[in-house]
């Protein structure tokens, strides 16, 4: 009997990742921010068979703010660099920083919001307020002082963006395992002995994940709004590295005689942006059990 219930259930969790998969797919508008992602992602893990990343930062003789042409598709900049190079090889950093970043954030989110929604009491106390402490200051800002305190590297970035994204993620995962904690399912697992740690790893977070997934995806959008914003203050990545913020930053002195040198490298952040969001939203309504076809 047990091991036919299990391969009910199993097939139950197969039937239901299939109608999430569809009613992803029939969303028009996910799917062209998926499509328009992965050429992105594409791009970034290519960008040295696009253009040598030698284009990026060597200086052409003779070529400075020239305007886009069938040479240099993208112009030069004031230092006679391909914009072209510089763009595509800015991918990389804007694509790398969403995924790593968005990835560590969820991971400590959800161990520590799993543990303080199981547990609850002084434990579910003890790690709320701590992240209280850190969410009195908005998570931009969080991070902003850290990298002004500790210094403008790819380490202290990195470790800013993650802290500065945690605090409101765990609040999400606590929430949907506050709600979760309590199912039948999970009782019945405690009665027949299981651990703690097996019944949040195997029962709990797999049925918590629509939200948390939703939820990443959105941080994924805002951290490459967040390097970019960093890097545009001198607080990010730091020239002659070819990120999308510095690469504004270094433009905005010409916007009015040179302007694609602001419009190409901030429509590439746009609609890398946009296309994560798009997709964020697809994710919410196919995982919605509340929105019908």
């Amino acid at each position: 009997m047990a091991k036919h219930k299990v391969k009910a259930t199993a097939g139950g969790g197969q039937s239901q990742t299939k109608e999430i998969i569809r009613r992803f797919k029939k969303n028009r508008s996910a799917m062209v921010g998926l499509a328009v992602f992965l050429i992105i992602c594409l791009i970034a893990i290519f960008a040295d068979v696009i253009t040598p990343y030698s284009n990026a930062i060597d200086q052409i003789k003779g070529a400075r703010l020239e305007a886009p042409s069938s040479e240099h598709w993208f112009g030069t900049d004031h230092l006679a660099r391909d914009m072209f190079a510089r763009v595509i090889h800015g991918s990389r950093y804007s694509v790398v920083f969403a995924l790593v970043v968005s990835a560590c954030a969820l991971v400590i989110s959800v161990v520590l919001g799993g543990v303080a929604g199981y547990y609850g009491g002084w434990v579910d106390n003890l790690i709320m307020r701590i992240l209280d402490i850190f969410m009195c200051i908005p998570g931009d800002l969080l991070a902003l002082c850290i990298v002004a305190a500790f210094g403008s590297s790819l380490p202290n970035l990195l470790v800013a963006l993650i802290i500065g994204r945690v605090p409101a993620t765990v609040r999400i995962v606590r929430a949907t395992i506050l709600g979760i904690s309590s199912a039948d399912y999970i009782e019945a697992a405690q009665c027949h002995g299981a651990k703690d740690a097996r019944i949040i790893a195997k029962y709990i977070i797999p049925n918590a994940m629509g939200p948390i997934i939703v939820d990443a995806t959105v941080n994924a959008s805002r951290i490459i709004i967040s390097v970019a914003s960093l890097s545009f203050l001198g607080l990010g990545i730091q020239a002659p590295a070819p990120e999308w913020g510095n690469l504004l930053a270094s433009a905005r002195e010409y916007m009015r005689t040179c302007p694609w040198l602001v419009y190409l490298p901030g429509l590439a952040l746009v609609i890398t942006s946009l296309s994560i969001n798009m997709v964020g939203d697809g994710l919410r309504d196919a995982l919605d059990p509340k929105i019908r076809d």
